[in-house]
């Protein structure tokens, strides 16, 4: 995987979204992953259960805040060289 994701990260396109996207979707699999695994000292009930249903909330809450913050970027970032090439 560390030699795609190498590879990928080269190629023409790669920017903050992909970045975004590449991290967002390693925090959620490993939020994920929580409910399915056993705790390391066995113990399963609802508190260990709704500390991982909070932590997948805070991970898709900062993933989102990222999101939107990256698509105002990208989109004053636009602007920005059309306005330069506009000026040229």
């Amino acid at each position: 995987m560390v030699v795609d994701v190498t590879a990928m990260s080269r190629g023409s396109g790669w920017d903050g979204r992909r970045r975004l996207e590449l991290a967002g979707g390693a925090a959620l699999a490993y939020g994920w992953h929580a409910f399915l695994q056993t705790p390391l000292d066995g113990t399963t009930g609802l508190i260990i259960r709704a500390s991982n249903a909070v932590c997948v909330l805070i991970v898709r809450a900062l993933v989102a805040f990222a999101a939107k913050r990256q698509r105002i970027w990208s989109t004053h970032r636009n602007s920005a060289s059309v306005q330069i090439s506009v000026v040229l």
